[in-house]
Order: C-alpha cells, then sequence, then structure tokens
C-alpha cells in the first residue's frame, strides 16, 4: 500500500537515531555522567 510508505519510513528514521544513540553510550567514547544534582 503506497499510504504506509511514508510511515514505515519514519518508523526506520527513529529507530535508527535510536540504535546510533545506544550505540554511542555503549562505544565507551564518553563516560556516563548523571544529569541533574552535581553531588
Amino acid at each position: 500500500m503506497p499510504g504506509h510508505r511514508g510511515k514505515d519510513r519514519a518508523i526506520r528514521t527513529v529507530a535508527n537515531s535510536m540504535l546510533q544513540a545506544i550505540w554511542y553510550m555503549f562505544s565507551g567514547r564518553e563516560a556516563y555522567r548523571e544529569l541533574g544534582a552535581n553531588c
């Protein structure tokens, strides 16, 4: 169905950006820093 093409593309784009964010976090490029209170 041609109407679903845009929705599928949007889902793939969001999933790809999420995977990139997860990869960046676990690749060890930057240490984890909790946002918020500085204790």
